[in-house]
């Protein structure tokens, strides 16, 4: 009996389709023995001309109790009409008949994270310089959440404009919350400029707080118009350490949003702490560069935008 005619490793910068889908159908029986999870069905929706040509459309699949969505494209001129959350609609709801609890899917920071948060996913991951000087994103969307845990936290707080004569204790609230990051006293002494809440933007009305049900302050925004017409600054937006991860921060940022919009807003730069990148880019801003920081001396801090609905 002859020697086994040896494997060929060759790199193809071509590949042909049925090759890859050999690669893809092998994985996929793999998974399933190893898993002895079998139920991997294709998920398809496409957006057709008027000769009935496929000119966008959704692709992914299900697998598992989760969703994964591979593609999603609407040509240019044919985007701001609706057809993206349209076609996402389709694969939430067939997602949800199939007993899914996740729809996951990847994006890069150029593309579409913005519109993706606004369905309702959330940033769980990132890759830097995937194509360098961007992010590549992974986006998590929970299926079938009860929505009494979002009406209790709701309920647990307010917003409100700040009052007269709250600057100080408001300013020492966003010492308490940069100090949580575990900067040294040295650090908070230098940065400490940047966090004072001015008492003249309370009287433009510009400032809003978070209270808790007995009153307490539970977080602070504030925010600017800059010279170039429609965009604003978030200058401020800490909470309470004791507070944080209860929706306050959301609930103080959509307020501060809301702000910028009634009086023309269309974009709103953000300066971020890089410890708080990440709770911005869930909230769909993109992150645009790097800016020194104004407080501290050869800090550079992450520079992110968020794009305001109107």
């Amino acid at each position: 009996m002859g020697e086994p005619s040896p494997q060929r490793l060759e790199l193809e910068t071509e590949p042909k389709p049925g090759d890859v889908q050999l690669l893809e159908q092998q994985i996929y029986e793999f998974n399933v023995q190893t898993t002895g999870i079998a139920d991997g069905k294709l998920l398809a929706s496409f957006l057709r001309d008027g000769e009935r040509r496929v000119v966008g459309g959704v692709f992914g699949w299900t697998w598992g109790a989760t969703c994964y969505v591979r593609y999603l494209f609407v040509p240019a001129e044919a985007r701001n009409r609706g057809h993206g959350s349209r076609l996402m609609a389709i694969v939430e709801a067939e997602a949800s008949a199939r007993g899914c609890k996740q729809i996951v899917l990847e994006t890069h920071d150029f593309q579409a994270p913005q519109f993706y948060c606004k369905l309702g996913f959330e940033i769980t991951a990132g890759v830097c310089d995937y194509p360098v000087g961007h992010q590549y994103l992974t986006l998590v969307k929970r299926l079938g959440l009860e929505r009494g845990k979002e009406a209790a936290q709701a309920a647990f707080f307010r917003i409100r404009r700040a009052l007269p004569g709250e600057a100080a204790s408001l300013s020492r609230l966003c010492m308490r919350s940069k100090a949580h990051w575990r900067y040294d006293a040295q650090f908070l002494e230098r940065a400490s400029s940047s966090l004072q809440i001015d008492p003249a933007a309370i009287e433009a009305g510009r400032v809003f707080v978070a209270t808790g049900e007995s009153g307490g302050v539970l977080g602070v925004a504030d925010c600017c118009a800059l010279p170039e017409p429609g965009a604003f600054d978030l200058l401020h937006l800490f909470i309470e350490p004791s507070s944080l991860r209860q929706g306050v921060g959301r609930a103080l940022f959509e307020a501060a949003c809301a702000w910028c919009v009634a009086q023309g807003g269309r974009r709103l730069l953000i300066q971020s702490d890089p410890n708080a990148a990440l709770f911005y880019l869930r909230l769909g801003a993109r992150l645009i560069g790097e800016t020194p920081s104004d407080a501290v001396p050869d800090r550079m801090l992450p520079l992110l935008e968020y794009r305001l609905a109107r």
